[in-house]
């Protein structure tokens, strides 16, 4: 099988709505045929384990293993840019620091000088003269070098300051600079090992994987066109990654499904009446008994140290350690983490417990253990050994002290059992307890995916952006892609990047409501439908008229095809008065009914250089009682029923009406209706509706 090296750069990727699928499109050189194996260098993306997939180009062949694995820096590790300027800023500032409050000390030196002619006795034998001459020369070179230092103090000081703005805005710069232009030459690489076979006439074959540092929500562009109506709908994205690489140049998809959704058609079992059925086999088993026995030299061995005992020559290795403790701080579990766990291979690398875990009877584990424990403290200094080559008194009462880090046997709380799940059969993703730990000789499952390379551990823009909505809340039962129009450039900075993916046109309808008797103002609102061929999440929409910027509103989800109704405010230059009068009389056989007549009107003055129709709403009085009775007596122009039923909220007696504005010109609405009661009677809260 020959083997070749290939570049690979990123062409495609596809966000959902948690993590990414990033294709590498490498390209194969020329002629080439057969079984190949083909190593893709230079990848520096936090990919996830296990998740790389081979599709071939146009040609003949088909793909075979993908082996990934890590490789180190070949030069000396260099901070980008910005991480480089923010390093020598803050060496600068500890640098002027450090001078500042030298010049303090030395002034306060000068300042506590107080120089005195000498004593009366002393005075007399040498004269007063000479010795006040010399305590006034002394006192003047103190003064000029309180003077001096003064200046240099207050000179340094404000270099101190303004090196400090400056530092301030080289710290945003930095962060809001892409890890892959930050890192510089400090960065570990991966490299993806693809056998390809049988190959002949392939260009190229791509190489997918997924990261799970991506994220992204939905947002809307509306433009109107006041004259024609007509309505531009723009969807855009709000993307965030934090991958350890810029998506340059990329095609660019946005889905709503999950990477992670169990698939799998669920397992019916048939009910059979009056038969037991056997139980499902499962591959589950219990853990073995007498686990803890493995970790009795360990304890034994940690006993011992704590006591400020002796230790023989087999447990040397023991001792050794036990000063490393209070020595050279030793590797600690970062270091430890990132050697497996450098490449974002896993939701969680191994952590020092688990690398314990594996040898626990051996004398590595023991040196393991050790190394865990001495991580979190501060360097000591290391104290003279005591004579006889034992510890000293010192260190024998460091020992005794309860160690900070790690519980004895005795502070191990028992390991819950694990209950039998098909989960702990996916051993690929099960750590084992170490010694220290609370499920030690236990298996245990790590967080989730998203714990670690997640949006919230790797403060992908921290929160969701302002009035943004999780694609995931607003899907429904089915699932969307929208594929943008063009490539894009995506930074890995963790910021929230506005991408424009596709639009669409349709016409659209201006309608103006107003409700009266709530509000007198006119509402301006545009319905249109859906133009385009997939659904609209919940997510923000900016409104432009005429290409100025003229709301922000939320749109809700609506379906292909669907209708969009979405409120732009007020209509300052359409004024509305509405008046009502009253009317009491008693009617009927020997006037046992008392009628209540109610009119209404409603004067529209516009002074808009176009006519308009205006909806106008009301709403008469509803009873659910058989004594009284309302009715409609007259209304100009005809009206018509009104339940509210598409907003979601119906209601009873609704009357919508329609009135024709012309050009700078008044519409008028009028409509009376009656309630009937028993002359005896009264309404409740007064027999007068309308104020």
């Amino acid at each position: 099988m020959k083997k070749i090296e290939c570049d690979g750069e990123i062409s495609r990727v596809v966000v959902h709505a948690r993590g990414a699928v990033v294709t590498r499109r490498v390209m194969l050189p020329e002629e080439v045929t057969g079984d190949l194996c083909c190593v893709v260098t230079g990848m520096k993306d936090r990919f996830r384990e296990g998740s790389h997939r081979v599709a071939l180009g146009p040609g003949e062949g088909r793909p075979g293993v993908v082996v990934a694995r890590r490789r180190l820096p070949d030069v000396e590790a260099q901070p980008g840019p910005t991480s480089e300027r923010v390093q020598s800023l803050q060496a600068r500032l500890s640098f002027l620091d450090n001078e500042i409050k030298e010049r303090n000390g030395r002034l306060r030196h000068w300042e506590a000088l107080c120089p005195s002619p000498g004593e009366p006795k002393r005075l007399r034998e040498e004269g007063v003269s000479e010795q006040v001459e010399a305590a006034l020369l002394l006192s003047g070179l103190a003064d000029e070098g309180v003077e001096k230092l003064q200046a240099e103090v207050r000179q340094l000081r404000e270099e101190y300051e303004k090196l400090k703005e400056e530092f301030q805005a080289a710290l945003v710069e930095d962060s809001q600079t892409s890890e892959e232009s930050r890192a510089g030459t400090d960065v570990t690489t991966w490299e993806a090992e693809v056998q390809l076979l049988g190959v002949e006439g392939v260009e190229y074959f791509e190489l997918n994987y997924v990261v799970d540092a991506a994220r992204w929500w939905p947002a809307y562009r509306i433009g109107l066109d006041s004259e024609t109506s007509r309505v531009k709908l723009e969807v855009e994205g709000l993307v965030a990654q934090r991958s350890g690489v810029d998506w340059t140049g990329v095609e660019l998809s946005l889905s709503t499904a999950e990477l992670d959704l169990d698939a799998r058609l669920p397992e019916l079992t048939s009910l059979r009446i009056g038969r037991r059925q056997a139980p499902k086999p499962s591959g589950y088993r219990p853990a073995p008994e007498g686990r803890e026995e493995l970790f009795r030299s360990y304890d034994q061995a940690r006993k011992r140290l704590a006591d400020g005992g002796g230790v023989d020559a087999t447990e040397g290795i023991v001792a050794k350690e036990a000063s490393v403790q209070y020595g050279s701080p030793p590797r600690t579990d970062g270091e430890i983490a990132m050697d497996s766990d450098s490449l974002g291979a896993g939701p969680s690398g191994p952590s020092t417990g688990e690398v314990e875990a594996f040898g626990a009877s051996t004398t590595g584990s023991l040196r393991s253990a050790m190394r865990s424990e001495a991580a979190p403290r501060a360097p000591m200094s290391r104290p003279a050994p005591a004579p006889g080559g034992g510890p000293s008194k010192k260190m024998r009462r460091r020992m005794s002290a309860p160690p900070e880090q790690g519980p004895t046997q005795s502070e191990i709380s028992p390991p819950s059992e694990i209950e039998p799940d098909e989960q702990w059969l996916d051993f690929q993703d099960l750590r084992l307890g170490g010694p220290t730990s609370t499920n030690r000789g236990q298996l245990y499952r790590p967080p989730s995916p998203g714990a670690a390379h997640g949006v919230g551990a790797i403060s992908v823009g921290g929160d969701a952006p302002t009035a943004a909505v999780d694609p995931r809340s607003s899907r429904g039962h089915f699932d969307y892609r929208y594929d943008g129009d063009g490539v894009f450039d995506i930074p890995s900075d963790g910021l929230v990047h506005k991408m424009r993916l596709l639009d669409g046109q349709g016409p659209g309808e201006w309608r103006f409501r107003c409700v009266p008797r709530q509000d007198q103002a006119v509402y301006r609102e545009i319905f249109f439908r859906n133009p385009l061929d997939v659904a609209l999440l919940d997510g923000p929409a900016q409104i432009f008229i005429d290409g100025d910027f003229a709301a922000r509103t939320q749109l809700e989800r609506v379906d292909r095809g669907g209708e969009v109704r979405l409120g732009l405010g007020t209509e300052q230059r359409i004024q509305v008065v509405r008046n009502a009068r009253f009317d009491e009389d008693v009617e009927g056989l020997l006037k046992g009914k008392r009628v209540l007549t109610h009119d209404v009107e409603v004067h529209l003055r516009s002074s808009l250089g176009y006519a308009l129709n205006v909806e106008v709403l009301e709403r008469l009085p509803v009873t659910d009682d058989d004594s009284v009775v309302v009715t409609l007596e007259s209304e100009s122009p005809k009206g018509r029923s009104y339940d509210q039923s598409e907003r979601g909220r119906p209601i009873r007696g609704g009357r919508a009406w329609t009135l024709s504005v012309p050009e700078a010109g008044e519409a008028r609405l009028e409509y009376s209706y009656q309630i009937q009661i028993r002359a005896r009677h009264e309404l409740v809260g007064g027999n007068r509706r309308e104020s």
